[in-house]
């Protein structure tokens, strides 16, 4: 058999990444055979709290792979590993942490002892459980639509996402520094589905490609990331394939190659006082060679090997 590159999640369909990963024509395939549907309520439920899982009948496609299994972690489990791994004897098996550690439904002490590649997208959390890294990656579907709109500007800035607590972070910062003469706007919804309506202002979810019509009607895009996971995350990804501007208050974005502080504002760091300054000024837009590493094939060629 050929040597192959095989994204692998636990449902297609319950997975949006999956659906750009194959738009952009890479194979991606299920871990469960009877992926027809989204999970529901009660699956949910007994997955996440009892570990018990549902669709448990592996699709026999994924066998006697001779290449690379790329694994998505959301609702990974050490025993789909275990499978994988003993019906792929001859497969490099890469386990990438696409959300932070400590969420995800597999630890690090567990798939240890399997030997399989370990990943992460923080370089923090790199070094607290010992494990490698890889960076996010983009897909070019992902951005088609928006890069196809000329939408009219109709705010400063967008913060767009779950809440997690970052909407008063956010909102501390803005009065801290007097800085509602800016034109902020939030997007926030719930961290669960269940939380939806603890908040008047929490919204409804949205598909991604409305999430990137939002955004790029701002001048800029802000990014909160905790304290111990300053990373490069997707709205950085997004503010630099939308050309718009990066508020963020991860310090650590001052060592990539595409910073400018033209175009980049570190909140804590940089004065608050010139932040109108910062949005009124036009876009520089960098070499696009020095953020194109992102995009899903230049990381595959960078992170796995043509």
């Amino acid at each position: 058999m050929e040597n192959r590159l095989i994204f692998v999640v636990k449902s297609v369909r319950n997975s949006l990444l999956a659906k750009y990963i194959r738009e952009d024509g890479y194979e991606v395939l299920p871990l469960v055979e009877c992926d027809n549907g989204p999970v529901n309520g009660v699956e949910w439920i007994l997955f996440r709290k009892k570990g018990i899982d549902l669709k448990r009948k592996y699709n026999r496609n994924l066998t006697g792979i001779r290449g690379t299994l790329v694994i998505f972690d959301p609702l990974m489990k050490r025993r789909d590993i275990e499978w994988l791994k003993a019906r792929n004897p001859e497969a490099r098996i890469i386990f990438m942490y696409w959300n932070p550690v400590e969420r995800s439904s597999v630890s690090v002490d567990e798939l240890r002892p399997l030997g399989i590649d370990i990943r992460t997208y923080s370089k923090k959390q790199c070094e607290i459980y010992g494990i490698g890294y890889s960076s996010f990656f983009y897909c070019e579907s992902m951005y088609r639509k928006a890069l196809s709109e000329k939408p009219e500007i109709a705010y400063d800035v967008i913060f767009a996402g779950k809440d997690k607590g970052r909407l008063k972070r956010i909102r501390d910062y803005i009065d801290r520094n007097a800085l509602r003469d800016i034109n902020w706007y939030f997007y926030v919804t719930a961290d669960h589905i269940w939380e939806r309506f603890r908040s008047r202002e929490y919204r409804r979810q949205i598909s991604y490609s409305k999430l990137m019509t939002l955004e790029n009607r701002a001048k800029a895009i802000l990014e909160c990331v905790p304290s111990d996971r300053a990373d490069i995350t997707m709205r950085v990804i997004d503010a630099l394939v939308l050309r718009k501007k990066l508020i963020t208050n991860a310090a650590e974005v001052r060592d990539c190659e595409w910073y400018d502080p033209e175009n980049v504002f570190i909140a804590g760091q940089d004065d608050p006082d010139r932040l109108k300054d910062f949005l009124e000024s036009g876009y520089r837009e960098p070499e696009e060679a020095l953020w194109s590493g992102y995009r899903i094939g230049n990381w595959i060629e960078r992170n796995i090997g043509g």
